[in-house]
């Protein structure tokens, strides 16, 4: 076999072609070509995932939800039956896997589903044909709508169990049940349960509030002090450099009016003098 046929083998084994053989009659699975088998096929496969449990009385268990989008384009005509359930699949074991890394003290399965056909604009770019000022091509902005299906699936703790707390990204070991905070609730909003600090914490860090805030002032006062003394200092230089323009200006002038006077007097006419 030759190695570009063993590579052909192996892509396929885990991205299965299109189009595959359905029995030994050879008939093949055509690709999908409309929106409602695609909703279809989500639906059977989601509801033979479906939890066995009784719905009522997992109603007040934990749950997490993750959204799968997809582009239409990307599918219809892209992909056909087995391949589309195998997708399905990946994505719902994948999202479980996620969950359980977070969550590990749960065993969870899929509670609920929704189906839903949205389209999402997105602002693009293309070319007028035109250039710029600078030679370079022009540009104008449009919105492109493009339709996507989502399935949002709905995931259940079995177990009953409780959310684990997480500080600074590490598991701390308890859960939100074990600290009397509410399982929709936000634990950052609680964090004041998870850390209290004593009285004597609580004075040092007023204490160090205190004396940063003495610190920011006399910055302050500092920072105004230096820009006073810079501007009466601007403000100096700029009298002494008015004065020597002035003196500059007074000296010009003077030398102007004798340059003046002797171009005058070398004017004059000489005077002849007469011999009696």
């Amino acid at each position: 076999m030759s190695l570009r046929q063993r590579h052909i083998n192996q892509q396929q084994k885990f991205n299965p072609p299109a189009q595959l053989l359905n029995d030994a009659s050879g008939k093949e699975d055509k690709t999908i070509l409309n929106v409602a088998l695609l909703k279809q096929i989500i639906n059977d496969e989601l509801t033979d995932r479906k939890t066995d449990i009784d719905p009522e009385i997992l109603k007040n268990y934990r749950k997490k939800s993750r959204n799968q989008p997809w582009r239409l384009r990307h599918m219809l005509d892209r992909v056909n039956k087995p391949k589309f359930i195998f997708m399905i699949d990946s994505f719902v074991e994948n999202h479980i896997k996620e969950i359980s890394i977070i969550q590990s003290n749960g065993k969870w399965e899929v509670y609920d589903f929704e189906i839903s056909i949205e389209p999402q604009k997105k602002q693009k770019y293309r070319e007028t044909g035109k250039k710029n000022e600078f030679g370079e091509p022009e540009m104008e902005a449009f919105v492109k709508v493009e339709d996507f299906i989502h399935v949002t699936v709905e995931y259940v703790d079995i177990r009953g169990g409780s959310d684990m707390i997480y500080k600074d990204g590490k598991n701390t070991g308890s859960t939100k049940r074990e600290l009397g905070i509410p399982e929709d609730a936000d634990p950052q909003s609680y964090r004041h349960d998870l850390v209290q600090p004593s009285q004597e914490d609580q004075d040092i860090i007023a204490k160090q509030a205190k004396e940063l805030e003495e610190v920011k002032v006399q910055h302050l006062v500092e920072q105004r002090e230096a820009e006073l003394l810079r501007l009466k200092e601007k403000d100096e230089l700029e009298k002494r450099l008015a004065a020597q323009d002035a003196k500059f200006n007074q000296m010009m002038a003077l030398l102007e009016a004798q340059n003046e006077a002797s171009i005058a007097e070398v004017a004059k006419p000489s005077k002849k003098t007469t011999k009696k």
